[in-house]
């Protein structure tokens, strides 16, 4: 038997090796989650490996290559600081979905083995809590052991980690647009900057990417966490650029008053007719941000 349990782990740990090697049918994402549910199944196969007296054992197996498979997706999504949407988006369906056939089939194969008169002891020794709460508990103490949440968690943060940092550059073009308006003669702003298409693009091919792998319940989790940091990183940007936008116009006003000339006579000082250098500064800092959060907004529900 531990030669047949050998077997199955070689296996599996030839595919851990290359955790984001696409799977070879289309079940999964990942070949590693198709390895994974073949050999748990083979684990049960009453011809060739399953034997009933040693059920305990099998359920030991078990919970060994699954957590083999969730502790090595974990491992690479911390350690991998070039792993793409696309891989993130993959291993998160295969986790989700793994998670949904093999806490089923562990069930099943409890159950089954409570009905065949195979003794409690046998699975529970494997349970996590008290062992005598009744039978009927033995499947969710079983599965309680693995991580399955966390490492979703992991994927999650790892996302919202990911769209954010290639947002960033972008968001730090906020502090070009005093540059563009400053006695540069430029007429008054009506639209809103090319960069804040830059800072979008990003979660907006996450969405894209999201929708197209029918993960909505991914994106009601990372979605609104993205748009509130994009958000929060924009403003204290655009905070530190009014300031200092608004320091420039006072240190200019109290040099006016210095050399005693009139605002008037300035070029960048508000007439009936337009707008000074600062003030246009403000209005288009005023429409980048509306846009910014009109789409987050639309995209995220926050």
């Amino acid at each position: 038997m531990t030669f047949r349990f050998h077997a199955l782990a070689m296996e599996l740990e030839s595919a851990v090796d290359c955790v984001h090697s696409p799977s070879a049918t289309s079940d999964f994402k990942l070949d590693m989650t198709r390895i994974l549910v073949k050999v748990i199944n083979q684990c049960w196969d009453k011809e060739k490996i399953f034997i009933w007296e040693l059920s305990g054992r099998f359920l030991k197996a078990n919970a060994l290559f699954i957590s083999r498979y969730l502790k090595e997706i974990q491992r690479e999504v911390s350690s991998n600081t070039h792993v793409t949407i696309k891989q993130l988006i993959s291993s998160y369906a295969d986790v989700k979905l793994s998670e949904s056939l093999l806490r089923q089939f562990i069930v099943d194969k409890i159950n089954s083995l409570v009905l065949s008169h195979i003794t409690t002891s046998r699975v529970s020794f494997l349970a996590i809590g008290n062992s005598s709460e009744s039978d009927s508990n033995e499947d969710e103490k079983f599965l309680s052991q693995f991580c399955w949440n966390e490492t979703k968690e992991t994927l999650e943060s790892k996302l919202v980690e990911v769209v954010v940092s290639a947002s960033l550059p972008s968001i730090s073009s906020v502090t070009e647009v005093p540059r563009l308006f400053r006695r540069t003669n430029r007429e008054v702003p009506c639209k809103p900057s090319e960069y804040v298409n830059g800072i979008l693009q990003p979660i907006q091919t996450l969405y894209q990417s999201v929708r197209g792998g029918n993960q909505e319940e991914l994106w009601k989790s990372i979605g609104p966490k993205i748009g509130q940091e994009l958000l929060t990183r924009y403003k204290a940007q655009m905070d530190q650029v009014l300031t200092s936008v608004q320091r420039m116009e006072e240190s200019l006003k109290r040099l006016k008053k210095v050399k005693g000339k009139n605002e008037n006579d300035n070029n960048d000082t508000k007439t009936s007719m337009h707008l000074s250098d600062d003030d246009k500064i403000r209005r288009q800092i005023q429409l980048d941000f509306e846009l910014l959060t009109e789409e987050i907004r639309t995209l995220t529900f926050i």
